[in-house]
This record gives C-alpha cells, structure tokens and sequence, in this order.
C-alpha cells in the first residue's frame, strides 16, 4: 500500500480511501470476505430451481404436439358428424313443413 497524500496528522490517504474507510475495510465490515460472498452465493444458486435438460423439453415438446394432432383429429371428427346431424335436422324440418 502507498501512501498517496498526508492531509494532518490524523489524516491520510491509501489507494482512495481516507483513514476511517480504510480501516473499516481493513477490519471486514463494510466489504464481505471472498468466503462469506462465496457462501451467500452458494445458497442462493441452491436455492433456485433447477433446469431441466434439453432431452426432457424436446420430449414436452413431441408430446404438446402429439397431443394437438389428436386434438385436430378428434374436432374434425366432430365437425364431420355435426355436418352430418344439420343435413338430417334440415331435411327431417323440410318433411314437417
């Protein structure tokens, strides 16, 4: 450490911090240890969900869209018979009148 400049007697200057900073920073209470910074991140990498891997979302995938084709298959099948139903309802209501 360099002394950069003497203000007083009481005062001086290490590398931009004054007497108080610097000795606040010597004793650890303004700025975390590695450890204490490293441990804090720890936890927090801990605590947060966990990804899935690429294999299981190309597999949610493939399922999403198999499931959506039976999806298309079956309302198409449903457009068909309800087709099918109005043509009998309309020739049934044209028989009545």
């Amino acid at each position: 450490m360099d002394v950069v400049a003497v203000d007083d007697a009481s005062s001086f200057r290490v590398a931009g911090f004054c007497n108080d900073e610097l000795t606040s920073v010597l004793s650890g209470k303004t700025l975390p240890t590695r450890e204490d910074e490293h441990s804090q991140l720890t936890a927090k990498l801990e605590k947060k969900p966990k990804q899935a891997s690429r294999k299981s979302y190309i597999q949610r995938v493939k399922e999403i869209t198999k499931n959506s084709r039976k999806q298309d298959a079956d309302i198409e099948r449903i457009l068909e018979e309800t087709r099918e139903l109005q043509l009998k309802s309309n020739s049934i209501q044209e028989r009545l009148h």
